[in-house]
């Protein structure tokens, strides 16, 4: 889930050269718990989802969508992936539950891939 079009693309072609990833990529965090049940095995969630230009509403943050997905489906792994470098909201996050926590850069994909590995193989 990532709010910024340019970012989910590139992100999601990175992963399919990564792996054998089956990947849907959702703009915002309503709609992807609308869609929690297509059963996904694994969630990237972005920490500000709500569009700076509000073309596609208000948005939430990534942490209320955790709260939602936990409550829908307690078992799924949810990995973070911010530009967010303030340490008492990476602490939210592993305080709320998420399988892991990293931030968005350059050499993200190869630790993208391996908790995404980690997480279906759990």
């Amino acid at each position: 889930v990532e709010d910024n079009y340019v970012y989910s693309l590139m992100l999601k072609n990175a992963l399919k050269e990564k792996g054998n990833f089956e990947i849907t990529t959702m703009l915002t965090g309503e709609y992807c718990l609308d869609k929690l049940d297509m059963n996904p095995q694994v969630i990237i969630l972005d920490h500000l989802l709500a569009p700076p230009d509000d073309i596609l509403g208000p948005g939430i943050t990534g942490l209320e969508v955790i709260k939602q997905i936990h409550t829908k489906k307690p078992n799924l792994p949810v990995i973070i992936l911010s530009n967010q470098t303030d340490t008492q909201i990476a602490t939210d996050y592993w305080q709320s539950g998420v399988f892991d926590y990293m931030e968005k850069n350059l050499l993200v994909m190869d630790k993208l891939v391996a908790a995404i590995l980690r997480a279906v193989n759990k």
